[in-house]
């Protein structure tokens, strides 16, 4: 009995010649008999694999050649796919094995831009006389050759993490063409461009290749379409030291004592964005060293926070889990005379630190740090003022490497921030502070320079990001690893992120909240997550603007119209278009025809509204509906409903502006000819003229129907924080904030009727204003949308 194969897949993006047979089979809808393969699709899966009984074909070629002689065998018209006759198979062969050899050097070349342009040199030769690269229909040899160029997903490594692939199956796939090196051989080789966009157009190689950037975008989660928002190459490298596929471990070390802001968003991102494209893990581990200051509710918000960022740790972890590791790492350095006790007052402690003096109790024994180290750990009044502090240099030119504070007392710890540059230990009585997690087990407490590389190491972390302002401090890193006697994880330095008109300081981001000058921890002026993502900002947008930045270490203080022109590449092509009109002050305008000419030619719904005037009168107008496009650009988004009336409301600047016998275009309607200006009564007469088609002269107006469905809603414009670009040391932010009634406009307009179905968090257009976001739905009669108005990069301009 024969045995049924089987063709495995990988399933994690990675397009082979394999992959787009299988494609082929569906589209032709091959015969599947009792003996014909199966196909599985496999995470775990390094290379495409033919599987027998107890015989296994290794490798892209080898699945691809038996998958294509069973395909032949059950539909005789596509023998040629390996070749109509014997000499076709021949010449498949021959090109089988001259790109599988051409892609291997590839794989090994320092450069693989520059190594493939020979093979492609090749190939284009070959195609100058010919349509293919065997035979005169697409073969094997066309399909593998398109799978390797446009392959963007590295293969996952074999299970053995010191095993080397030396056959061609595994290390022709151990590169990606980097799309603009592959843009460029197009625009530089005639003929390759020609075979290469045929066929990138077969429908079964568009929808295998549709189908592996889905599946690549699903293992990435979805960082690969962030690189084409960012215009970056799509090998998703940007130089991350030593990382090696499926081994690398990031970790984000948040301290939960406050929200995250814009500034901590640029160190998850990176650190997700590093551990998904290498196939890594992520941790998300609290720094809970400073209990004073820490609490449940902002773990809560943290990972609130991450998940609307589109963040999924793959593990969550506490230092406070390594507490009771961390005091016997300590009490190792104090016996091996890698730290010692201090007790100098904090004052003193930090001018000697400055001018490199010892501190008096830098060479007491061993024995009398252990007492006192029992003594801070028990909260004994003796060991009041006291810290343990790490035996560097107290020479040396770095000052993070004068014997910093390692450990000290609760009670320290609540006045001592976990990132200070300088040992603050402080010289106050030991009170019990209960950590919100271990309660008050613990009298002392690491500083985050000495757990974080310990916590580090054993948890397998590979890289650790970190702050180029932080960057005197990775010394201190590497000494404690290597003092310790643990590996030491890469550190690999980016720049912080900050921007003009912006506080990113906890406290004084707290004064703002606490004295008005803003609304809440959400407010859309706020640079926190919660804040920045209801001013509309979309989470592709800022993941897009944060690799767009490098690998620079520079610290520059950024303009704001950078991430918001990003933004509106996302939201432009998607949002809906609505209409907005003030309440206070707006013209109407009386359109002879309108409604007569469209209740002829169009078959929609007519009725008659009652409208009451700003000087108590009333008036029938009659309304039709029409159905048009929501976004004239993208059918995806939809259809709405255009109300017409022969009344229709104008903005009172556009109304203005016009004159008698002018000719004016509304929008989504028509042009109308004016001929009549009541400027006392902000009213218009005008002609509908639909016959009229010239709209490349005319002025464009929005409008609405003058009909009581329209929808009161609040516009809402807010500006900086601050009155100066970037606060210097020294500066007092009362001096610089700006009150919230200056910073904060609110326009009372109507809308269309449309908008009722929007849910918030929605962000649309209303045409001629701008960017919203839907802060508010529609709930009842009586009660006002709201929206947040979202920047689109230009210079700010008069709320309207």
């Amino acid at each position: 009995m024969t045995v049924q194969p089987t063709i495995q897949l990988p399933s994690e993006g990675q397009l082979t010649a394999s992959a787009i047979l299988v494609a082929l089979r569906e589209a032709y809808g091959v015969p599947l008999r009792s003996s014909s393969s199966a196909v599985e699709w496999s995470a775990e899966t390094a290379v495409p694999r033919w599987i027998q009984g107890d015989t296994t074909h290794s490798g892209d070629v080898a699945a691809a050649r038996l998958l294509a002689l069973e395909m032949a065998t059950a539909l005789p018209s596509l023998r040629h796919v390996y070749g109509a006759d014997e000499a076709e198979r021949a010449q498949v062969d021959r090109w089988l094995e001259q790109l599988s050899t051409g892609f291997v050097a590839v794989a090994q070349a320092p450069s693989p831009s520059d190594a493939i342009e020979k093979l492609v040199r090749q190939m284009d030769a070959h195609l100058m006389d010919h349509s293919f690269l065997a035979g005169y229909e697409p073969t094997l040899a066309d399909f593998y050759a398109y799978a390797r160029l446009r392959n963007q997903r590295k293969r996952r490594p074999p299970p053995d993490k010191h095993h080397t692939p030396t056959d061609a199956a595994a290390q022709e796939l151990d590169w990606v063409l980097p799309a603009d090196t592959l843009r460029k051989l197009r625009s530089q080789y005639r003929a390759f461009s020609r075979w290469l966009l045929f066929i990138e157009s077969l429908p079964y190689v568009e929808a295998c290749t549709a189908r592996a950037q889905e599946a690549a975008s699903a293992a990435v989660s979805g960082w690969d379409n962030v690189m084409r928002l960012a215009k970056a190459s799509g090998s998703f490298d940007i130089g991350l030291p030593g990382a090696e596929y499926d081994r690398v471990v990031t970790r984000f070390p948040p301290e939960p004592s406050g929200y995250l802001h814009i500034g901590h968003t640029k160190a998850l991102l990176l650190n997700d964005y590093f551990a998904k494209v290498y196939g890594g893990r992520l941790l998300l581990r609290f720094d809970d060293t400073n209990p004073s200051k820490e609490k449940q509710e902002y773990e809560e918000s943290i990972l609130a926070d991450c998940r609307a960022l589109g963040v999924q740790p793959d593990r969550i972890e506490w230092t406070s889990d390594y507490f009771a590791v961390l005091l016997e790492w300590c009490e190792r350095f104090l016996r091996r005379g890698q730290a010692y006790v201090d007790r100098t007052p904090v004052e003193q402690m930090r001018e000697q630190r400055l001018q490199c003096i010892d501190s008096a109790y830098r060479n007491q024994s061993v024995e009398e740090n252990l007492r006192l180290w029992q003594a801070m750990q028990s909260g004994d009044a003796a060991a009041a003022g006291c810290c343990v502090r790490a035996k560097i240099d107290m020479q040396a030119k770095n000052a993070s490497l004068r014997d910093p504070v390692i450990y000290r007392t609760a009670a320290a710890a609540a006045v001592t921030p976990a990132e200070t540059t300088a040992a603050t230990s402080a010289a106050i009585e030991p009170v019990p502070v209960e950590h919100h997690r271990t309660g008050r087990q613990y009298r002392v407490y690491p500083s985050y320079d000495f757990a974080c590389p310990i916590v580090d190491s054993l948890e397998g972390v590979t890289h650790a990001l970190r702050t180029s302002e932080y960057q005197d401090r990775e010394a201190q890193y590497r000494w404690v690893c290597e003092a310790a006697g643990l590996r030491c994880p890469t550190v690999w330095t980016y720049s912080r992120l900050s921007f003009v008109h912006t506080v990113l300081s906890k406290r004084k981001l707290t004064w703002l909240v606490a004295h008005g000058y803003v609304d809440g921890w959400d407010d859309p002026r706020m640079p926190t997550v919660r804040g920045v993502l209801r001013r509309g900002m979309q989470v592709d947008a800022l993941r897009a603007f944060i690799l767009s930045q490098g690998p620079s270490r520079n610290i520059t203080v950024q303009q704001w119209d950078k991430i918001w022109t990003m933004n509106k590449r996302v939201i432009d092509p998607i949002a809906p278009r609505h209409t907005a009109i003030v309440r206070q002050g707006h013209w109407r305008l009386r359109v002879r025809g309108v409604v007569h000419q469209d209740k002829e030619q169009q078959q929609h719904a007519a009725g008659n509204s009652v409208v009451r005037h700003v000087d108590g009168t009333a008036a029938v107008v009659r309304t039709v509906i029409r159905t048009v496009p929501r976004h004239r650009k993208n059918p995806a988004c939809g259809n709405k409903a255009l109300l017409l009336a022969d009344e229709v409301l104008l903005e009172p600047e556009d109304a203005a502006s016009v004159a008698v016998e002018e000719i004016v275009t509304l929008m989504d309607l028509g042009n109308v000819r004016v001929t009549q200006v009541r400027a006392d009564e902000r009213c218009l007469e005008g002609e509908y003229l639909p016959e009229h088609r010239d709209f490349k002269r005319t002025k464009k107006f929005t409008w609405l129907a003058a009909v009581p469905d329209l929808v009161p809603v609040q516009l809402i414009h807010y500006g900086p924080l601050l009155r100066k670009d970037k606060l210097e040391d020294g500066d007092d932010i009362r001096d610089h904030a700006i009150p919230n009634a200056e910073s904060k406009t609110v326009v009372s307009a109507l809308a269309d009727v449309n908008v009722r179905l929007l849910s918030a968090d929605t962000v649309i257009q209303f045409e001629r204003r701008g960017y919203y976001r839907c802060d508010r739905a529609w709930v009842r009669p009586g009660t006002d949308m709201e929206f947040v108005d979202v920047p689109d990069g230009h210079v700010a301009q008069t709320p309207r």
